[in-house]
Parts: C-alpha cells; structure tokens; sequence
C-alpha cells in the first residue's frame, strides 16, 4: 500500500508540473519540415541538414549579405532563454544568426539593443562544409528589458569577390524555467 500511495504522489507531481519542467521551442518550424513555413529571405534544400535534411539555404552575391527571418514570436521578457542552431558554410565568410528583439506583440518597434547576437561560424578552412553549433555550446540568451516580440535572422555574408551560401537548421530558442521553490498545490 505504501508503494503504491508514493507512486500516485510521483505521478500527481509530474502532472502538475509537466508543463514548466518540458522548455518548448518557441521558432517556427525549426528544422524546416514545413519547407519554408514560417520564414522568408531563403531556401529549402532538400539534400542536407543538421540532424537531417531539409535544411534553410541563405545565399548573398559576392561583396555583401543576405539576411532570412523567421515569423514573429512571442517573448516574455520575464524568462530566460537559451539558443542553439546549427549551421554548415558551403561557400563564403561568415554565417551569422541574430535575435530582432522588438517592444511590441508585432515586430514591429525594435526594443532597447533592438539586435541580440547569438553566434556566428566562419568559412574557410576546417569548418567549411562541416556542421557545426552557433555557438559551440546552447546559451544563455540576454534579452532587453521590454523584448515582446522577435524573430530569428539568419545571415549569409562575404566580403569577397564569390558568393556565399549557408545552410542552417535545428534552431531552438526556449525558455529556460528556473523553480524558485514556490510550488503551488493541486
């Protein structure tokens, strides 16, 4: 009997607080199942990703950039957050993936910083053509204080005389839930 009341207590815990102990990833369409569902500025390409294909494609000309956004989402500036992507330079300098931290439910007013840098990978030797995390390990994501809104941008960038091309997949912005030992009873 008595195995059998602590097992209903373990199972009662999960279910009230299942919820805050599972982080859920608040980018949309993150390995891009969907194809291009909830981005723009890219492409699919179907024959390669990180842990497995589809992947986005962000292509600039020789001399400049190119930068794809994903949908708006909703950020509460209450929450901490942690990040990690994957990315592969196929040509080009640098891939870089930012946070547009806007003060409104639309993305529409920049809030204060406005532009969170998450990480970047560079061309070139040992990396290029590899998968590799931005950044090299999940972080801790510092929001500005009135952040309401984003979107993830992903940027292809060379400063040379080829193209760049960088695929990227599996981005995952979640909350981080901290318990501050106030557990409310069900």
């Amino acid at each position: 009997m008595r195995i059998l009341v602590g097992r209903i207590a373990v199972f009662e815990f999960l279910i009230c607080f299942s919820g805050s102990v599972m982080p859920q990833n608040i980018v949309p369409n993150q390995d891009f199942d969907s194809g291009s569902t909830g981005w723009s500025g890219g492409s699919i390409y179907e024959a390669d990703g990180m842990p497995s294909a589809p992947s986005y494609l962000v292509a600039s000309p020789p001399y400049n950039q190119q930068a794809a956004d994903s949908d708006c989402f909703t950020l509460d500036p209450s929450k901490r957050y942690s990040f990690t992507s994957q990315a592969r330079v196929l040509s080009g300098d640098l891939g870089i993936v930012w946070l547009l931290a806007y003060q409104d439910a639309t993305c529409m007013t920049f809030a204060g910083g406005g532009y969170v840098f998450l990480g970047n990978l560079a061309g070139g030797g040992s990396v290029e053509g590899n998968w590799t995390a931005i950044p090299h390990s999940t972080q801790v994501v510092p929001l500005p204080n009135n952040a309401m809104s984003g979107k993830i941008a992903l940027v292809a960038n060379t400063a040379s005389s080829y193209s760049a091309s960088i695929l990227f997949d599996h981005i995952v912005l979640e909350p981080e839930d901290i318990f501050s030992g106030d557990f409310e009873s069900h």
